[in-house]
């Protein structure tokens, strides 16, 4: 098993060159509010979030699923190797796995092979996508109540929930941030500040969009 280990190790390491070409994603989608030439290309990057395609890790890659081995046939040093290798290689992507870092390394191993095989990703050039295994539900949790960190945020926020006024509830209905960041431009006034009436009036409007920030 050793001598398949350190040839997968190093296909993993080689992968980490093998990044999708540039994409002109204002070219592609000239019609999305941020490739207005008003931005001059500063916005490009929300396009791309918004509008990238989601691929199966082994096509992103170039590495088959079936080439990650099951847990059960490796050695804890085989387990950690392989995680360091794939970790590194998706951060090579901008991809950044979030997990409890005291998880015992078979078990971390099995949750990054689940995700390679059962999760598509979308690349993106700019910025990085944080994958998230568990789902804030304890009892669901891929790592078990023993590792699970969700638990203490579940009973944090029994103790102390967040409480909204109502001018932010609209604002995160609507996908904005109530502390400021990136507004969609059908939402700013000729001076290019937030108007507060056009968002009771957002979604009306067929041809406004909602975008990421």
């Amino acid at each position: 098993m050793q001598p398949y280990i350190n040839q997968l190790l190093q296909d993993l390491n080689a992968a980490q060159n093998n990044l999708p070409p540039p994409k002109d994603y204002a070219l592609l989608y000239p019609n999305h509010p941020a490739a207005d030439p008003q931005y001059d290309g500063e916005l490009n990057y929300i396009i791309e979030w918004e509008m990238g395609d989601e691929q199966p890790m082994e096509d992103l890659f170039g590495i088959s699923a079936d080439a990650l081995p099951p847990v059960e046939l490796l050695t804890d040093e085989q387990a950690g190797s392989l995680c360091d290798a794939i970790l590194n290689l998706w951060q090579a992507f901008n991809i950044l796995a979030d997990y409890p870092h005291k998880v015992p390394i078979k078990l971390l191993y099995q949750a990054l092979r689940n995700y390679w095989i059962e999760k598509p990703v979308s690349y993106t050039s700019a910025g990085h996508l944080h994958l998230e295994f568990c789902h804030y539900k304890p009892e669901e949790c891929p790592w078990g109540l023993e590792y699970c960190t969700c638990k203490d945020l579940a009973e944090e926020w029994k103790k102390n929930p967040v409480q909204l006024t109502p001018e932010e509830e609209a604002y995160w209905e609507k996908g904005l941030q109530p502390d400021g960041g990136w507004v969609n431009p059908d939402l700013l006034d000729e001076n290019g500040n937030f108007d507060p009436d056009k968002l009771k009036s957002f979604g009306e409007n067929d041809e406004a969009e909602s975008l990421p920030f």
